[in-house]
């Protein structure tokens, strides 16, 4: 935004805020225009104390910004939200939508060994229509590895913000696939009987 305003002398204006900037940030008399800029950042909702100082004079007022929250969710295909998948012989693969305020990615690493892993990791690809970061995402038993895994039922897939470090969502896995018995029975041949 900008304000517009006609001191009497020199002036400055200065926030108590590192959100809350100003250029320019000083000046002389007469009609002055200053561009604010409040910055774009994931935090509570909060106000800025603003001193603007003419002379020997000083003008205080607050500048709010209100709340912005991260929001992240992975539906499937009717669109209803998911928080774990179950892989088995009847459900080999799942398809879900990703979708964030925010720049996100899956990188490979949390690929689990028993699923096909991409070649790079899965971002999020800006929809300018909804302003969200969005990505289809099919996760696929690895046929040629299941048979490696059955003992290893579960995994968690960490979704990243490229911007927070700090922050993560988690996608749970399981697989019902069942190690094959070992045979039973009687065994017969020309030789004799085994069991």
């Amino acid at each position: 935004g900008e304000l517009d305003f006609h001191p009497y002398d020199s002036w400055t204006i200065t926030s108590d805020k590192d959100w809350c900037t100003f250029d320019p940030q000083s000046g002389d008399k007469g009609d002055n225009t200053v561009a604010y800029s409040i910055a774009d950042d994931f935090a509570a909702a909060e106000s800025a104390t603003v001193t603007l100082s003419i002379g020997s004079d000083n003008v205080s007022f607050r500048i709010s910004r209100a709340e912005k929250a991260r929001t992240f969710s992975i539906t499937d295909a009717a669109g209803a939200a998911v928080s774990a998948l179950v892989f088995g012989e009847d459900a080999k693969s799942h398809t879900v939508k990703v979708s964030g305020n925010f720049e996100w990615e899956l990188p490979v690493d949390q690929f689990p060994g028993w699923l096909t892993a991409p070649a790079a990791a899965v971002s999020g690809v800006l929809n300018s229509e909804s302003g969200l970061y969005e990505a289809s995402l099919t996760l696929a038993v690895n046929e040629s590895e299941i048979s490696n895994y059955y003992e290893s039922k579960t995994a968690t897939m960490t979704f990243e913000a490229l911007d927070d470090l700090n922050w993560s969502a988690d996608l749970a896995l399981s697989h019902t696939f069942e190690k094959p018995a070992a045979p039973t029975g009687v065994l017969s041949s020309t030789l004799g009987t085994t069991i």
